[in-house]
Order: structure tokens, then C-alpha cells, then sequence
């Protein structure tokens, strides 16, 4: 079974604007920047990259409500 990731995201307007952090294998990630952003209509995508280089995409699913995170 795959670990869930914890996101955090900032929330101005809505919900999420933009990810920020995220948990992988017990340890928190920083986003250090965002790449590229798309919606299909029930999904928000997010191309990151960390603070270490590392590129993710980070989809988060309106309908239920979680996030998946994608190593590139």
C-alpha cells in the first residue's frame, strides 16, 4: 500500500492555489518552484520543483478531495 501524501497549500482565493510542501516517506518536501498549472474538470495539476531539483507533478482531485504525487 502507498503512503498518502500530506499537502499543504495555499488557499487565497481557493482551494488549492498552489502547493507548497508535501510529505515523501516521512519526510516533508519543500516546493521550491511551480513549473506549470492545468485543470481538466474535476482535477488541478501542478509541475513542481523541490528544493533538492527534484520534479513532481502534484494532482490534486476535487471530487475526493486528495492529492497525488507523481515523481518526473
Amino acid at each position: 500500500m502507498t503512503e498518502e501524501p500530506i499537502v499543504e497549500a495555499y488557499a487565497g482565493a481557493f482551494y488549492p492555489e498552489r502547493p507548497v510542501s508535501f510529505t515523501k516517506g516521512g519526510r516533508r518536501v519543500t516546493v521550491a518552484e511551480l513549473t506549470r498549472q492545468w485543470r481538466t474538470p474535476d482535477e488541478i495539476h501542478f509541475d513542481v520543483v523541490t528544493d533538492d531539483g527534484s520534479r513532481f507533478e502534484m494532482v490534486y482531485r476535487f471530487s475526493q478531495d486528495r492529492w497525488q504525487v507523481i515523481a518526473r
